[in-house]
């Protein structure tokens, strides 16, 4: 996110994309600004970033890194607990105060910036809802990114090896990739499996697959709009 008021500075990994953000004319804020109010409240902006490739022909990284941006600001603001509009000021001020030359500071009429960052963090029912869910999503020690099992024969020698392996086992080697405390740089985890730990492992997610429609459906029928991916 990007630190307000008590001068944090802007991280790294978020330079460019404000950058971008600074350099869109005012057809692209317009658009932008479109597609983030229509687009449906969901994890990790999946919706505003589906709408936004096909609607600004943006990669699927630049529309995540957009989201990203926008939804720290938001959660930064809410945290905050400052006034749109006043928050919406302080990002200008940090900004312009950085003088960082990856930025595009003199090129910006800040007071339109500043008027059309105050509408986009007044998005509550939509920006707000997917920040803040996605948010919550994060709010553990590891979250979860990408996984690959890498399967192998492994041969067994007896005491003569020249006389080549006796038998072989199946290895199944899982690598789960996953997100610490937050960060945006991954780790990863191995464990070894055999036929019957995939079998076990196959069970429990179609177990939770139905767990998750069960309760779905359940929060739905009391009024509670769960958020689709």
């Amino acid at each position: 996110m990007i630190a307000m008021p008590d001068g944090l500075g802007i991280p790294e990994q978020q330079k460019r994309v404000l950058a971008q953000l600074l350099r869109f004319s005012q057809k692209e804020r317009r658009e932008l600004f479109d597609v983030l109010k229509e687009a449906k409240p969901s994890l990790l902006g999946r919706s505003f970033v589906t709408a936004w490739v096909k609607k600004a022909g943006a990669s699927k990284a630049d529309a995540d890194g957009l989201f990203r941006l926008l939804a720290g600001l938001y959660e930064s603001m809410d945290i905050a607990g400052d006034p749109t509009e006043k928050f919406a000021a302080d990002v200008c001020d940090t900004i312009q105060a950085s003088k960082d030359p990856e930025l595009p500071t003199k090129d910006v009429n800040w007071n339109e910036f500043k008027t059309y960052l105050t509408q986009v963090l007044s998005l509550d029912d939509t920006l707000g809802v997917s920040a803040k869910a996605s948010q919550v999503r994060s709010e553990q020690n590891h979250v979860f990114c990408t996984a690959r099992i890498l399967t192998d024969l492994r041969p067994v020698f007896g005491r003569d090896v020249d006389k080549g392996p006796l038998a072989a086992v199946v290895v199944h080697q899982a690598k789960i990739t996953f997100h610490e405390n937050g960060e945006e740089t991954t780790k990863d985890f191995f464990v070894a499996l055999d036929s019957t730990d995939i079998v076990e492992l196959k069970k429990l997610l179609d177990r939770a697959t139905h767990k998750e429609a069960s309760l779905t459906a359940s929060a739905r029928e009391g009024g509670i709009n769960v958020l689709e991916l």
